[in-house]
C-alpha cells in the first residue's frame, strides 16, 4: 500500500484486505493458529512486522511441499487461476478487478507483474474505481512507462488532451511503443498538438519497430490517404499486411477494403471476403457489418439473409451506424423476414441518431409516403434537411422538389433552385432536368440569387441527435 500511496483505512483498501483474507489467506491463517498460535496477533495488526510474517509464510510453503503439493497440482492450480482471472477481468466488479491489480503489483498470492497490474488498474479505473485511478497516478509518478502510457489513455478518453500528450511523451521517451503510437495518432489528427505528419510518422515508425501492430496500421492509413507523402495503396497494403499477421482486426479490415475496391489492381473478392471474415471473427464491428452486407447482396458470397442479419446485429451491438441502416433495409424490404416498417423505422432512427445521412434520408422517405406511419410532410422535410446538411445528394435533390412544391415547407422557388443546384454539383442523379425546368420559370434575378445560395452552401459536421 505504501508503494502506491494508498490509504489503508479507506473503504476500498479494507475491502481489499478482507477479500485477500477470504480468497488467498484462509489456509495460511489456519496454519498459523495450529503451528504458531503466538504469531496470529501479527496478522491482525494494521502495521505488522512483515519480515516475521514472510518468514512464517516460507515455513508454511515448506510444509505444503512436505505434504505433497506437487508440480502438477500447482500447474493445474495456475491454469484454473488464469481462467478465474479472465472471468474477473471481463465480468468482475470494479473493486474485484482492482484487488487483482494490487495482487499483481505486490506479488501477493500470485507472481508479481507490474505491467500486468497496470492493465488491471486501467480496467478498474475505466469502470469508475477511484482507488485504481490513484494507483495508476502513483505508479506513473514512479516513472513506470506502462503506467504513464495508460494514464495518458485515461486523460485522452476524458478529453484532457494536454495531460494526455504530457504523459504519452514521458512514456514514449522511455521507449513505450503504445505511448509512441498514441502520441503519433494525436500528431496525425492534430488533437492536443499542432498537426504534424512528419512527427506522427516518426513516432509510428519507432513503435512499429518494436512490433506494435496499431502503429503499423496507422502508417498504412497515412500512406493510403496521402498524409505526409504521396498516396500509395501498395505501400499501405504492406503495412496493413504486417499488422494483420499479428491479428490486428482493423488492419485486416483496411486490407480487405483495398482488395474489395480494386485499389491493388483488379478487384479480388475472395481475398477481401477472407480478410473481412478474419476481422469480423475478431469482433471488429465494421468488418461484421461489411461481411453482413456481402451476404445480404450476394457479393463474393452466396446470398444468405440469416447470416447477414446475425452479423449485422453483432455490428449493431457495437454501435455501428451502417449496421443500423442495413438492418433497417432488411426489415423495410422484407429480406429473409416479413416486411416490418415499424422495425425498419427503429433501425433507421438509431442510424440517424448516430449521424448517418442515408438513414436520415430513409426516415424522411418513410414519413413522406407513409410507410408504417401516417404521411407527414413536415416530419419528412425535417429528416431530408438533416441529411442534406451532411451533403447527402439524394436529400439535396429531394429538398429541391419539396421547396418547389411547398410540401411540408413554405413554397420557395429560389430556395428550390439552390437545392437543385447543390444536388447537381454533388452529382445527384436525375436532377439536371428538374433544375432546368424550374429555371425556365424564374427571372434572371431569382436564378442569380439561387446560384449565390448554392455556391455559398457547405456541408456541416454532425453534432448529435
Amino acid at each position: 500500500n505504501q508503494d502506491l500511496g494508498l490509504d489503508k483505512s479507506s473503504r476500498d483498501m479494507i475491502e481489499f484486505r478482507q477479500a485477500m483474507e477470504r480468497h488467498y489467506c484462509r489456509d495460511f491463517t489456519a496454519y498459523l493458529k495450529e503451528a504458531h498460535p503466538a504469531a496470529v496477533s501479527l496478522w491482525d495488526k494494521r502495521n505488522p512486522k512483515m519480515p516475521r510474517l514472510q518468514s512464517l509464510f516460507r515455513q508454511y510453503l515448506a510444509e505444503l511441499r512436505r505434504n505433497g503439493v506437487t508440480g502438477d497440482a500447482l500447474a493445474t492450480s495456475k491454469n484454473q487461476l488464469k481462467e478465474d482471472l479472465s472471468a474477473v477481468y471481463t465480468k468482475g466488479k470494479p473493486h474485484q478487478i482492482f484487488q487483482i491489480g494490487r495482487n499483481l503489483w505486490d506479488g501477493f498470492g500470485i507472481q508479481a507483474d507490474r505491467a500486468e497490474a497496470i492493465r488491471w488498474f486501467v480496467r478498474a479505473a475505466t469502470l469508475g474505481h477511484i482507488e485504481a485511478r490513484k494507483a495508476i497516478v502513483a505508479a506513473a509518478k514512479t516513472d513506470h512507462p506502462a503506467a504513464q502510457s495508460n494514464l495518458g489513455v485515461l486523460y485522452e478518453k476524458e478529453g484532457d488532451l494536454a495531460q494526455a500528450v504530457s504523459w504519452y511523451r514521458m512514456a514514449a521517451d522511455k521507449g513505450d511503443s503504445h505511448a509512441q503510437s498514441n502520441l503519433g495518432n494525436l500528431y496525425r489528427t492534430g488533437q492536443g498538438v499542432a498537426r504534424d505528419f512528419a512527427k506522427a510518422a516518426q513516432l509510428f515508425n519507432r513503435a512499429a519497430g518494436k512490433g506494435n501492430s496499431v502503429a503499423m496500421s496507422h502508417l498504412g492509413a497515412m500512406v493510403e490517404n496521402g498524409q505526409g507523402s504521396a498516396r500509395d495503396p501498395h505501400k499501405a497494403a504492406e503495412w496493413y499486411r504486417r499488422a494483420a499477421k499479428q491479428g490486428n482486426s482493423w488492419a485486416q479490415y483496411r486490407l480487405a477494403r483495398l482488395y474489395y475496391l480494386g485499389r491493388l489492381g483488379k478487384k479480388d473478392l475472395p481475398k477481401a471476403v477472407s480478410l473481412y471474415r478474419k476481422s469480423a471473427d475478431s469482433g471488429y464491428g465494421a468488418a461484421q457489418n461489411m461481411l453482413g452486407w456481402l451476404y445480404m447482396h450476394g457479393k463474393g458470397l452466396e446470398k444468405d439473409y440469416v447470416k447477414a442479419r446475425i452479423l449485422l446485429k453483432h455490428a449493431a451491438a457495437q454501435g455501428n451506424r451502417r449496421a443500423f441502416y442495413n438492418l433497417g433495409t432488411i426489415y423495410r424490404r422484407g429480406l429473409g423476414v416479413s416486411k416490418d416498417f415499424s422495425w425498419a423505422r427503429r433501425w433507421f432512427r438509431r442510424g440517424a441518431d448516430k449521424g448517418y445521412a442515408p438513414a436520415m434520408f430513409r426516415l424522411g422517405w418513410i414519413h413522406a409516403i407513409g410507410q408504417g406511419v401516417k404521411p407527414n410532410a413536415a416530419e419528412a422535410a425535417k429528416w431530408f434537411h438533416a441529411s442534406a446538411k451532411l451533403g447527402y445528394a439524394s436529400s439535396l435533390a429531394r429538398l429541391g422538389k419539396i421547396y418547389a412544391d411547398g410540401n411540408g415547407v413554405a413554397k420557395d422557388p429560389v430556395q428550390a433552385y439552390a437545392w437543385y443546384r447543390v444536388a447537381e454539383i454533388r452529382k445527384a442523379r436525375g436532377v439536371k432536368k428538374a433544375r432546368a425546368a424550374l429555371a425556365s420559370q424564374l427571372s434572371p434575378e431569382q436564378r442569380a440569387a439561387g446560384e449565390k445560395k448554392a455556391l455559398a452552401w457547405k456541408p456541416s459536421q454532425f453534432k448529435g441527435p
